[in-house]
């Protein structure tokens, strides 16, 4: 029979549509996986990839047994990286999800095969061509144990075995029953799985994507979004648009220990690859992002209410400190 009947209750989901699905969508367990894929099936030689990236991508390519060259960026975030030759893919990375068409577009007539990193853009709408790849990850956006989406024209289902998560998955549930905080390390956890092969998304990750509303995910977000720049661009050392489908607001701001404050008083802000430190001059694009770039919260979890306060408590250590 094709159905199981009777034991117990699953979890109750409704029963919608991935934002991704249908001809040319890759599902993997994670973004580096559908990186890795891309250059497969590319049958790419070489890949070029940023600098003001986290090191496990260089990782997982190497492993897959690519060749790799880093590039720097310029002071608008565009790749300083030169000519493509016959079999080179470059991985330019849509960052904080803020990237314009223009921007895009501009990418992809300077370097003609491109693998467009729309890990922290999850809503930017795929190029089609045969000579680019979209990357989407999962949990950047959704509360979810795995899951990257690859697309391309062309692309099929086949090729790897789908990963499972259930065991995996139990951060999600204690945040609920306790906080974001109390779990992190079971996250951090899961997170390190990924740095084994390539696997599809999980089943149990495929029915809780199947269950969102994307359109008023997408909605909350750039609302939040909206507010923190309206009270925060004056400030933001950044050029940002004034709306964007971003993963978060990234707020550049050159005062010292304005991040160990904000994390002091619960705004848990990360620092985004601070290995670029020792490895790039000071005065580089890369490490003052490094340095300085906030990556302020705006997800589904708050409403422009939650916005307005954060905003002005960034504000209000901001004044606290002194300018680098």
């Amino acid at each position: 029979m094709k159905h199981e009947f009777g034991g117990y209750l699953p979890l109750e989901l409704p029963r919608g549509r991935e934002l991704y699905t249908g001809e040319g969508v890759m599902r993997l367990n994670c973004g580096r996986s559908a990186i890795v894929a891309a250059l497969r099936n590319a049958d790419a030689k070489k890949v070029y990839l940023p600098y003001y990236n986290c090191n496990t991508v260089y990782d997982a390519v190497t492993r897959a047994g690519f060749s790799v060259e880093h590039y720097r960026l310029d002071e608008d975030r565009l790749p300083v990286c030169p000519t493509l030759a016959d079999g080179e893919w470059l991985l330019y990375v849509n960052y904080f999800g803020i990237a314009d068409e223009d921007m895009l577009s501009e990418v992809k007539n300077r370097w003609p095969r491109v693998i467009f990193d729309n890990t922290q853009a999850f809503f930017a709408e795929p190029k089609w061509d045969r000579n680019s790849y979209n990357i989407y990850s999962c949990r950047k956006f959704i509360g979810v144990p795995d899951g990257a989406y690859l697309v391309h024209t062309g692309l099929t289902e086949e090729g790897y075995p789908a990963d499972t998560s259930w065991q995996h998955a139990a951060f999600l549930f204690r945040c609920i029953d306790e906080s974001v905080n109390e779990a992190y390390q079971d996250s951090l956890d899961n997170e390190s799985r990924f740095d084994g092969e390539i696997r599809g998304m999980s089943p149990s990750t495929r029915r809780i994507l199947a269950s969102v509303n994307y359109d008023a995910l997408r909605r909350c977000r750039r609302a939040n979004y909206e507010v923190l720049h309206a009270a925060l661009g004056p400030y933001n050392e950044l050029a940002c648009p004034a709306s964007a489908d971003a993963m978060v607001y990234p707020f550049l701001c050159s005062v010292d220990g304005l991040r160990g404050r904000l994390i002091q008083n619960k705004v848990y802000v990360s620092q985004w690859w601070k290995y670029l430190l020792d490895v790039l001059p000071a005065d580089s694009v890369e490490s003052r992002l490094s340095r300085y770039l906030l990556p302020l919260p705006l997800d589904q979890r708050y409403t422009p209410d939650d916005m307005r306060e954060l905003a002005a408590l960034v504000l209000q250590l901001k004044g606290k400190g002194e300018s680098a």
